[in-house]
């Protein structure tokens, strides 16, 4: 769990400023659009009445620059286009981008493989497609079927949505400019607290540098 916040709190934030304000093209970092390590899983789905099966989990892209981008596909129906043009958007419902939010200040601490990213993913994919309705695996436009651990991982994220917070993280989503999925990233909110803290250093430092001159 460590590895994944110290990738989001070092990689992420540099790159999620930068891409909300322009376009930036994503390329994977590996074979595949989950990088290294994978943590994904192939999943099945019904979506609209139509099975499906793919591959869920973390997606770990980078820029041209070859920074490390750390994201989420929001669109069930198409897979991550690499090598696209990705630009800031803001097409979900207010629903579900507050669902989306409670999400993560749930559930993001906890994924560490395959298994969670699967089912946060699959949480993910249910939240978009039907927010608006209702929230219920089990039917609606989106629905899973299954007792395997990817799947109860994706309930359980769920189920912690009615008593998570809001507004911890800085949420961001693009859109592919082709027929790629479109992404959602985020960066947590930095701690008032934690803030003053360093404030309070910087000035003891400030103060010592003073002092010895």
């Amino acid at each position: 769990m460590k590895i994944l916040q110290s990738a989001v709190l070092a990689v992420v934030a540099a790159c999620v400023t930068g891409a909300a304000s322009a376009a930036t093209v994503l390329q994977t970092q590996g074979k595949t659009a989950f990088g290294h390590p994978n943590w994904s899983s192939t999943v099945s789905y019904s979506l609209s009445g139509e099975t499906m099966k793919t591959r869920a989990g973390l997606i770990r892209l980078q820029d041209t620059d070859g920074a490390a981008f750390l994201a989420w596909a929001i669109d069930p129906f198409h897979a991550v286009n690499t090598s696209d043009d990705y630009k800031a958007t803001d097409t979900l419902s207010t629903a579900a981008k507050a669902n989306i939010d409670r999400l993560y200040s749930s559930a993001f601490a906890s994924v560490s493989n395959a298994t969670d990213a699967a089912g946060f993913q699959l949480a993910l994919w249910e939240i978009v497609t039907d927010s608006d309705t209702g929230l219920d695996l089990q039917s609606g436009d989106f629905s899973i079927r299954g007792k395997a651990a990817k799947y109860q991982k994706a309930a359980t994220y769920l189920d912690g949505l009615a008593d998570a917070e809001t507004g911890r993280w800085n949420i961001s989503y693009f859109s592919a400019n082709s027929s790629g999925a479109n992404l959602v990233s985020a960066t947590p909110v930095p701690v008032p607290a934690a803030l003053g803290m360093l404030g309070l250093a910087l000035a003891g430092l400030y103060g010592a540098s003073r002092r010895k001159s």
